[in-house]
């Protein structure tokens, strides 16, 4: 096998990710409850981004770390697309089981903690633009995504005061 080889991945797109798109009801009480569903599996290349660079680094910078997990990468086809060829909004989709494309089709985002141990990170679409190539074409789409607080897909985040 060499790093050319192509019978078991894209070398443009080497992973699949799964996207799931909402459908909102309201309860008897009025709320909006979306509800989940699985639309496509794309391939896409994604990616964890440096933020900062070491050589700015100052002590006072960090009294209030926020951990924001981005992930960016490409597409190929436009995410907001159902495969009914109906589009959502941003709001309205998440991207989740982001694996290996090929033979050992290998999670590569997954949480650790007690309740969603070694499940697939849940990641909200904060970004999608196309990528028009040097003929007025779109080429892919560039995506930036972010980790979800809620990470089932129907459990129902709740703000307490």
């Amino acid at each position: 096998m060499g790093i050319f080889d192509t019978t078991c991945t894209d070398i443009f797109f080497p992973m699949k990710c799964d996207i799931y798109y909402a459908t909102e009801t309201q309860d008897k009480y009025g709320k909006m409850v979306k509800n989940w569903s699985l639309g496509n599996t794309l391939n896409c290349t994604l990616y964890t981004p440096n933020e900062k660079k070491m050589d700015d680094f100052k002590f006072e910078d960090y009294r209030f770390l926020k951990l924001d997990e981005l992930v960016v990468g490409r597409i190929k086809f436009d995410p907001r697309q159902s495969d009914v060829e109906s589009y959502y909004p941003m709001s309205h989709i998440l991207v989740t089981n982001i694996r290996s494309n090929g033979c050992n089709d290998q999670l590569l985002f997954f949480e650790s903690t007690e309740t969603y141990e070694k499940k697939a990170t849940v990641f909200e679409l904060r970004s999608c633009r196309p990528y028009i190539g040097p003929y007025s074409t779109i080429e892919y789409f560039k995506l930036v995504l972010q980790r979800s607080d809620t990470q089932e897909l129907n459990e129902i985040a709740e703000c307490s005061v």
